[in-house]
C-alpha cells in the first residue's frame, strides 16, 4: 500500500500531467475538468484518511499513558498490601508477647503514621487522679514490659490527658500533668534497666483525644518503639 506522502505527490504529479495534456489539446476541458475534480477528490480522501490516522496515533498515545498509569497504580496497591500484611504480621507477633508479658493485659499495642509500635497504657492504672507518681500496678505492668522496650532503637514516652481542668493539683494545667506523668513512667524505666539516653518524653495534654474515646481512654501514656 502507497504511504501518504508518496500518494500524495502521485496525486500531484498527476493532477500536473492532466494540466499538460490540457495545455497540448490531448485532452478536452471539459474532461481534464472531470478528471481534476475526481483527483480533488481523491486528495481529500487522502487528507481525511491522514487526520485518521493522527487521530488513531493520539488515541493509542493516550491509552498507552493511561495503562501505564493504571499498571503504576495496581503495582503501587500489590506493594501497600504486601507491607500492610508485613505490618500486621508484626504486629500480631507484638501483641502476643506484649499479653504474655507480666500485665500485659492492661496494655494496648498499635502503630502511628510513621510504622512504629506503639505500647498504650492507660493513666488511671499508672496513676492516681491529679498525681504523678507511678503506682504499684503501674510499676508492675511497666516492669513487665521493660525486655520489650528494649527492643526499640529509641523510646518517645508521650503523656496525654483529658479536657477536664485541673482542681485539686499542683499543676498548673493538663498540659504540664501529663508531661510530668511521662518523665515518671521515663525515670521508672530507667530504674528498670533502659538507658536514658534512648528516652525521649513529651507532654500533649488533651490536645490529641483517641477518636471516640471516652475521658478515662483519653488519660494513657503510650511508649513508642522507634526503628
Amino acid at each position: 500500500m502507497l504511504g501518504y506522502e508518496r500518494r500524495r505527490r502521485v496525486l500531484s504529479l498527476g493532477i500536473m500531467a492532466l494540466g499538460f495534456l490540457v495545455l497540448t489539446s490531448c485532452m478536452s476541458k471539459s474532461a481534464y475538468m472531470r478528471e481534476k475534480n475526481r483527483a480533488d477528490g481523491l486528495s481529500r480522501t487522502l487528507e481525511d484518511y491522514k487526520d485518521y490516522q493522527d487521530s488513531l496515533a493520539a488515541r493509542n498515545k493516550k491509552l498507552e499513558a493511561e495503562n501505564a498509569r493504571l499498571k503504576s497504580s495496581v503495582d503501587a496497591s500489590f506493594e501497600y498490601q504486601k507491607k500492610k500484611a508485613e505490618l500486621e504480621k508484626l504486629l500480631a507477633a507484638m501483641r502476643t508477647k506484649v499479653s504474655s508479658s507480666a500485665g500485659g493485659k492492661d496494655v494496648e499495642v498499635f502503630q502511628d503514621i510513621r510504622g512504629n509500635t506503639g505500647l498504650r497504657i492507660q493513666g488511671d492504672l499508672l496513676f492516681a487522679s491529679g498525681d504523678d507518681k507511678v503506682t504499684a500496678a503501674g510499676k508492675k505492668t511497666l516492669a513487665g514490659l521493660v525486655s520489650i522496650i528494649n527492643e526499640g532503637k529509641g523510646i518517645r514516652i508521650a503523656g496525654h490527658s483529658d479536657s477536664d481542668p485541673i482542681r485539686n493539683s499542683p499543676w498548673k494545667s493538663n498540659l504540664h500533668l501529663s508531661a510530668a506523668r511521662a518523665l515518671s513512667v521515663a525515670i521508672y524505666l530507667q530504674k528498670m534497666g533502659v538507658p536514658l539516653n534512648v528516652m525521649s518524653v513529651e507532654g500533649f495534654g488533651p490536645s490529641q483525644p483517641l477518636a471516640g474515646a471516652d475521658k478515662a481512654r483519653n488519660r494513657r501514656v503510650e511508649i513508642f518503639l522507634l526503628k
